[in-house]
């Protein structure tokens, strides 16, 4: 509710905010009406991203989703008319049995709504989810695979930058929060279940409410070590299309990449480029 976003928004206010701040707000698209839109906006929000996942009514169905594209369409007119200029929307794809005749539809709804931003996921099933105790089976890999390319090869076409495995923005409109998790920056994680890099700590926040309010916040953390740091650098790099600067690397490290890691024989034999 706005009553209980002013007391997070009070709580924020101890932070100096950067002029290049980008203030993401995270949303399902059912969530939001013309009184929210302006409160974000007031409160400096820039950039939203809206869950929509599909328009197809059988993926929507599955997902215990309800939404149409014409409502959709208005919400993100309203947002334009109230000064977002900053939007990315989440497309899940790969359910079972979709097809790839589906995912094309589907894109080419995503598509005319004109986001700066897309994240496009293919579907995991947890095991402790329903859809994962209902024993649903996944598509087959190769077939998710045509997927994922069909994706990449569209987007590209309509001007979008692949920057990340999952994520695709146009020119400057690169998330910069996705950004300080693959360039392994620090971050800090607020509230339940949050997880945070600071000081070369890795921390999770507790799931227990109960315990949150205690002040117990902390449900586990590690000292990473410089040899942790430096495999983190190329796990989260290697998501990136633009993959791990040498240069950058011995900057952070005061190590040699190559030196560290056999990649020399990789690149030889063009495993790595």
């Amino acid at each position: 509710s706005l009553k209980e976003l002013d007391l997070l928004f009070d709580i924020l206010n101890i932070f100096k905010l950067s002029p290049n701040l980008e203030f993401t707000f995270e949303c399902n698209i059912n969530d939001l009406n013309e009184d929210l839109l302006r409160y974000l906006y007031l409160h400096k929000v820039n950039r939203l991203s809206i869950g929509i996942e599909s328009f197809n009514q059988k993926k929507l169905q599955f997902m215990n989703r309800d939404h149409s594209f014409k409502n959709t369409k208005n919400i993100i007119k309203l947002a334009r008319n109230m000064g977002f200029k900053n939007i990315n929307l989440d497309l899940i794809y790969a359910l079972p049995e979709e097809k790839l005749s589906d995912l094309k539809k589907d894109l080419k709804y995503f598509l005319k709504l004109k986001p700066e931003h897309l994240s496009t996921y293919s579907l995991i099933i947890e095991k402790n989810t329903l859809v994962g105790l209902n024993k649903i089976k996944p598509i087959e890999q190769d077939h998710d695979f045509k997927m994922y390319n069909y994706i990449c090869k569209k987007l590209k076409k309509k001007g979008y930058i692949h920057y990340e495995i999952s994520n695709y923005a146009k020119k400057g409109y690169e998330s910069k929060h996705n950004l300080t998790y693959w360039h392994n920056l620090e971050y800090y994680g607020f509230g339940l279940s949050a997880s945070g890099f600071v000081g070369s700590i890795r921390y999770e926040n507790t799931k227990s409410l109960t315990e949150y309010l205690k002040g117990n916040y902390i449900s586990s953390k590690a000292l990473m070590s410089k040899v942790d740091n430096m495999e983190n650098e190329l796990i989260l790099g290697f998501r990136m299309l633009k993959g791990v600067n040498l240069e950058t690397f011995y900057q952070k490290y005061e190590e040699n990449m190559q030196e560290v890691f056999p990649i020399k024989p990789l690149i030889k034999n063009k495993d790595l480029i």
